[in-house]
């Protein structure tokens, strides 16, 4: 029922109550003017039973959050659920103020001026727990995600999540995902991965547990963490063997030159230093430095270079881009879907059609189908490069003889 009243006397009918707040403080209902020309006002309350102390008879107090002013049309048009509720059968189908249990008073003003496109400043500081209950509204009320689309753009830029915290990455890579913030997700991954020490997971520290990355999101990071570190050991123990295969007479000299070298990186030996995070193992190789001695041979001396160490740093560090939405998304469609991801690594476009550049590592990483699909595809990869490389030997063999 619309009303044609002056936007005081509207408020006024939604008689605040008295709240405790987390601190025990007591604080009034918020009034918030969603849409100034409105004709309904939405109500956030909360409900508790408690027994009165004379008698133990049961008692339902109902407490007002916030009262927020919207148009009952832009409401019913915004989701079938608000439709129901507001033009439907229910009782408050003809009521001028409609109250309802789920949410905060935040993340509904949120989605209450996203649908009435009013937003204000306020709302580009929102705190990520507040992200996370807006989340849930959605999928409470059967709103379109994607709406968020424009305010999350801002949102996220104010983030600056290329300087904050691995903590506060990891309560934010679960909204970057449901948001579709490919950028920014690719960043956070990436900052993870070669950020953590321990166990990669997502942080939740709302309600709605229910609400965090899928298990094969977070083994896919935790798989290429530990890739990281196994190119790490082999990156460094190259030159080692390089050293044992040389038949010079310095090549012992450069060998303990070598392994004083990494000495100097605090991080040796690796193996009590493998728990560190990747990022910081690969800064210590700026320390790398080693003697040469006179009687140095040519290739003892190249492998004894910061140019050698730092190249193997330069791969490393270069090597996992952090996780791209786009082929997380194609790679658990359809069987076509699939088969169509898996081709990109036979022509080698890994990052074709997506948002974000990419290389190889990435789209391995990202993968979210069958295991099975994968596995037999680096079979039949792996199959017909040897197969490839047999048939160049045997042509290489015949022009010999030709």
């Amino acid at each position: 029922m619309a009303m044609d009243l002056p936007l005081t006397d509207i408020f006024s009918s939604a008689v605040p109550s008295n709240i405790a707040g987390e601190t025990g403080d007591t604080e009034k209902s918020q009034d918030i003017t969603i849409y100034p020309d409105g004709d309904l006002i939405i109500r956030l309350v909360n409900e508790a039973t408690g027994k009165r102390q004379f008698n133990g008879e049961e008692k339902k107090q109902v407490r007002i959050l916030a009262s927020f002013l919207v148009k009952r049309e832009i409401l019913a048009e915004s989701s079938p659920q608000f439709d129901a509720l507001l033009k439907g059968h229910f009782q408050e189908t003809d009521e001028s103020i409609v109250d309802i249990k789920e949410g905060t008073t935040l993340s509904l003003e949120l989605w209450f001026r996203v649908l009435h496109d009013t937003m204000t400043d306020e709302m580009y500081t929102l705190p990520v727990n507040e992200v996370i209950e807006a989340i849930e509204v959605c999928g409470y009320r059967h709103l379109q995600i994607s709406w968020l689309g424009e305010w999350a753009e801002e949102w996220f830029r104010r983030q600056d999540i290329e300087k904050a915290s691995l903590k506060d990455l990891s309560r934010l890579i679960y909204p970057a995902k449901e948001l579709d913030r490919p950028r920014e997700f690719q960043t956070m991954t990436r900052r993870l991965v070669y950020g953590i020490s321990d166990q990669i997971i997502d942080r939740n520290f709302t309600a709605h547990s229910h609400l965090c990355l899928e298990h094969t999101i977070i083994g896919a990071l935790n798989g290429a963490k530990g890739n990281l570190r196994c190119k790490v050991l082999k990156g460094l123990f190259a030159p080692i063997d390089q050293f044992l295969r040389r038949s010079c007479t310095c090549k012992e000299a450069t060998l303990f030159a070598y392994c004083q070298g990494l000495s100097k990186t605090g991080i040796w030996p690796l193996e009590y230093h493998m728990k560190k995070p990747c990022q910081q193992i690969l800064d210590s190789f700026k320390h790398f430095a080693c003697d040469v001695t006179e009687n140095t041979c040519d290739g003892c001396e190249y492998l004894l270079q910061d140019t050698s160490i730092h190249e193997i740093h330069k791969t490393i560090q270069e090597h996992f881009e952090g996780l791209c939405l786009d082929c997380m998304d194609l790679s658990k469609g359809t069987s076509e879907d699939t088969k169509k991801y898996l081709r990109r690594d036979v022509f080698r476009e890994y990052d074709s059609e997506c948002r974000v550049s990419h290389g190889q590592p990435t789209w391995y990483w990202s993968y979210m189908g069958r295991k099975t699909e994968m596995q037999a595809h680096q079979r039949e990869k792996h199959k017909k490069w040897n197969g490839g490389r047999a048939i160049f030997r045997r042509s290489g063999m015949r022009d010999l003889f030709n």
